[in-house]
């Protein structure tokens, strides 16, 4: 089936320079679940990582994940995906069908944007683990964890851009949260801001949401924490907390 243009009658109203796209292929293994303050990202319906407000959502955030991520970021390097860039004509559905495959069905709205440039926001090491952050600003926060960049890599990556090319990144988020999970482009991400320029960036954003699976997160947030004693119980009822 794939991915298509919504229907206009369904569309809702996005701010100017989003598309609407729909995804119907059940074997789309990525699931973005959440809301303004909690996002949990699953494949296979396996919880791989999870990123939340604590405090009421003026103090900061937790990122926490588990090997399923590294399932995730093999799925999604695996793909044979285009290098995408703003300056094709075609509909954003068509230019992102294959990263549209591999979601969940549901309502999606991309758009192209210029990125932030600097270095990724919020990088993780090996699975499991955790961390927290400061700050109300939304951030980019890494699949790929740190081992797996590969210098030369970002080496041929700045070389390319510094010719002239100028493929984006790819990212996931929700409608009302700031943060959002960086699919691709990992290393194109450090050549860019080795150069001092910002990434040409899609972002994909889910529209219709599930609620996050508030069983599921709490049994991944007590195995993550035997290994991880940072991840304290008033986090994790944080985490649980309603919304």
């Amino acid at each position: 089936m794939g991915p298509r243009p919504c229907d206009p009658h369904r569309m809702q109203a996005v701010p100017l320079g989003f598309e609407l796209a729909e995804a119907d292929d059940p074997r789309g293994v990525l699931d973005l679940r959440g809301d303004h303050l909690h996002l949990q990202l699953a494949v296979h319906g396996v919880t791989a990582a999870l990123v939340w407000w604590y405090d009421g959502g003026s103090t900061g955030r937790y990122f926490a994940w588990t090997h399923a991520l590294d399932e995730a970021a093999a799925h999604i390097a695996a793909l044979e995906r285009p290098l995408l860039g703003p300056a094709d004509p075609r509909p954003l559905a068509v230019q992102a069908a294959a990263w549209l495959a591999c979601l969940r069905p549901g309502r999606y709205a991309l758009a192209w944007s210029a990125g932030g440039g600097g270095d990724p926001d919020i990088t993780r090491g090996p699975s499991p683990g955790a961390c927290c952050w400061y700050g109300d600003d939304g951030r980019l926060v890494e699949t790929q964890p740190e081992s797996r960049i590969d210098p030369a890599q970002v080496d041929r990556c700045a070389a390319t851009i510094a010719a002239g090319e100028r493929s984006a990144i790819v990212t996931l988020g929700l409608w009302d949260n700031g943060d959002r999970f960086l699919l691709d482009g990992h290393h194109r991400l450090r050549a860019y801001a080795r150069l001092g320029l910002a990434p040409p960036e899609l972002t994909i954003v889910r529209l219709d949401p599930p609620p996050i699976d508030r069983t599921d997160a709490r049994a991944t947030l007590r195995e993550i924490q035997r290994g991880n004693r940072d991840l304290t119980d008033w986090v994790i009822r944080e985490f649980l907390a309603p919304s």
